[in-house]
C-alpha cells in the first residue's frame, strides 16, 4: 500500500510529521479552556422588585400580581411563577427554546416601563437578570476567626478587592451583612410630649442630609459651581438637628432621641469550623481557564 511505501522508504520524514501531531497537540490541550458547564445559555430571566416594610401579602397584591398580568403578553414567553416574601418580590420567566434573550429582555423592559408608575412610590424600580450558567461561582471560601465582625467583614473586603485584580476573574466579592450604622433611638415619652412624630422627624432626616446643586457662577473665562453641602459629617451634627420646635424654643433630635453609632443587626449566622466567618465567591469571565482561574485564586488567597 502506499501509505506502507512511504513509511518505509521516508521513515524519518514520517517521523517528523508525528513529531509535529504530537507537538501541536500537546499545545492545544495545554491551551484548551476548561469550564465547569457547557456554554449553553438558558431561555430564562426574572424579575426583582425590593419594597421596604411591606409583607408578603401586601407585596403579592401590589407588585407580584400586576407584574405577572403584564408580562403574560410577551412573545415567547411559556411559563410564569413568582415568590413573593417580605420585603422583595422574584417573578421568573421562561421562554421558547431558541428565543433571543437580548430581544425578550427589552420587551420585558417595555412593559415594566409602563407599569411602572402604579406601583407603589417606595418599591425599588424593577430589575432585569438573564440565567446565565456562566455567572456561577468557580471559587467559594470563608474567612472566620475570633475578632471582631466588623475588622473581619474589612478583611474580606480587601481580600475581594485582591481577587478582582486576578487575570480571568470578572467579579470578586464578600457577603458580609455587618457594616456601620448610624442608629436613632426615639424616647417615645420624650416624643409624645413634643407632638412630633417619628414620620416627621424621617422627612426632616432626609432633608437635611443632602447635597443640593445651585447653579454655576461665570467669573471671566472660569465657570464655577456652586452648591449646598448639607450632609452630616458627625454625630453631633445629627443630634443638633432641630426637629420641630416647642412654644417658639427649637428642639433638638437629642432631646428627643438617643444618636450613636452602631452595627447592622445580625440576621444570618455563618460558621466555619465552629467559629465566626463571612463567606465570599469569585466568578470568571466567560472566556477564562476555569481551572486557571481558580488556581490562581487559591494561590492569591494564600492557600
Amino acid at each position: 500500500m502506499k501509505i506502507t511505501e512511504v513509511s518505509i522508504n521516508r521513515p524519518l520524514a514520517v517521523s517528523m510529521v508525528f513529531l509535529g501531531v504530537i507537538i501541536f497537540g500537546f499545545i492545544s490541550v495545554t491551551n484548551l479552556p476548561v469550564n465547569l458547564f457547557p456554554d449553553v445559555t438558558f431561555p430564562m430571566m426574572f424579575v426583582m422588585i425590593n419594597y421596604p416594610g411591606a409583607g408578603p401579602e401586601e407585596i403579592e397584591t401590589m407588585i407580584t400580581d400586576p407584574i405577572e398580568r403584564s408580562l403574560g403578553t410577551v412573545n415567547n414567553v411559556t411559563k410564569i411563577t413568582s415568590t413573593t416574601s417580605e420585603n422583595l418580590s422574584l417573578v421568573f420567566l421562561e421562554f421558547n427554546w431558541g428565543s433571543n434573550l437580548d430581544a425578550a429582555s427589552n420587551d420585558v423592559r417595555d412593559v415594566l416601563g409602563y407599569l411602572t408608575p402604579y406601583l407603589p412610590d417606595d418599591a425599588s424600580d424593577p430589575m432585569i437578570f438573564k440565567f446565565d450558567i456562566s455567572q456561577q461561582p468557580v471559587v467559594m471560601y470563608t474567612v472566620g476567626g475570633e475578632i471582631d465582625q466588623l475588622e473581619l467583614s474589612e478583611i474580606v473586603d480587601d481580600l475581594a478587592d485582591r481577587l478582582q485584580r486576578i487575570d480571568g476573574v470578572a467579579a470578586s466579592f464578600g457577603m458580609s451583612e455587618t457594616m456601620r450604622e448610624i442608629q436613632i433611638v426615639l424616647d417615645p415619652l420624650r416624643l409624645k410630649n413634643t407632638g412630633i412624630t417619628p414620620d416627621q422627624i424621617i422627612q426632616i432626616i432626609q432633608a437635611q442630609n443632602i447635597n443640593y446643586p445651585l447653579g454655576t457662577i461665570e467669573s471671566g473665562k472660569y465657570d464655577y459651581m456652586i452648591r449646598t453641602i448639607g450632609e452630616y459629617r458627625d454625630l453631633d451634627e445629627i443630634r443638633n438637628t432641630v426637629v420641630g420646635n416647642h412654644k417658639g424654643v427649637p428642639i433638638l433630635l437629642s432631646q428627643v432621641a438617643d444618636v450613636r453609632a452602631g452595627v447592622t443587626e445580625e440576621q444570618t449566622l455563618s460558621r466555619t469550623n465552629g467559629k465566626p466567618s463571612i463567606w465570599g465567591m469569585v466568578q470568571k469571565r466567560t472566556d477564562a481557564n476555569t481551572v486557571n482561574v481558580a488556581r490562581h485564586v487559591r494561590g492569591r488567597s494564600g492557600r
